[in-house]
């Protein structure tokens, strides 16, 4: 079991989570800790969001992840851009035997997707948030780190609708997928097992 990942001279960390559903698996856990816990919504503007607020002493950017490899590491030894090829070294929560965490501008949905980003870029797991935010630490001087535990993992599929379920404030879109399963029945078997696995890796997480 971990504890809240900080280090001596630094404050509770704030802490970031894409999803609703992500911020309520944290709940115990940042009112145990007195840390807060902010909402920022998926994809490369979450760090526009996350600093439109007053800016956070620390940030630890917590949730679930795609894993690119069998079993990775839940802690973090760098965080990648895909786009770009920066790396990022995380203050917080750093293991150097940990996770390449690689943030692409959309989820990788198929297994190919996914055995494509760990050959290219080496990584272990992948988001679609950590980069930017990392970064705009960086800039600010922003004490930071990730952890990230699988909710699909190497040979799973994405069904390729679940990028539009989610909101800019990451909320689940249910209209959205009520909608998508009456076009495509077969989505149905689908949202049986993707909630079952986020579940457990929510759990792993708090």
């Amino acid at each position: 079991m971990y504890a809240l990942p900080v280090q001596t001279g630094v404050p509770t960390p704030t802490l970031v989570t894409a999803l609703t559903i992500e911020a309520k698996a944290l709940r115990s856990v940042a009112r145990r800790f007195g840390a807060e816990l902010v909402v920022i919504g998926p994809g490369p503007s979450c760090a526009d969001r996350l600093f439109a607020k007053p800016t956070p002493n620390a940030v630890l950017i917590a949730g679930v992840a795609g894993g690119l490899v069998e079993a990775p590491p839940a802690r973090t030894a760098c965080v990648l851009d895909a786009q770009t090829g920066e790396r990022f070294t995380p203050d917080l929560a750093r293991d150097p035997n940990g996770a390449n965490l690689l943030t692409a501008v959309a989820p990788a949905l198929t297994p190919s997707d996914k055995a494509h980003l760990a050959r290219t870029h080496d990584g272990h797991l992948v988001d679609t948030e950590s980069a930017p935010i990392a970064r705009a630490c960086i800039e600010r001087g922003v004490p930071w780190g990730v952890v990230r535990t699988v909710s699909d993992g190497p040979d799973e599929a994405l069904p390729p609708e679940v990028a539009r379920w989610t909101t800019d404030t990451g909320n689940t879109r249910i209209g959205r997928v009520l909608l998508d399963t009456l076009k495509r029945p077969s989505l149905a078997r689908d949202l049986t097992k993707l909630p079952a696995s986020t579940s457990a890796a929510l759990r792993t997480l708090a």
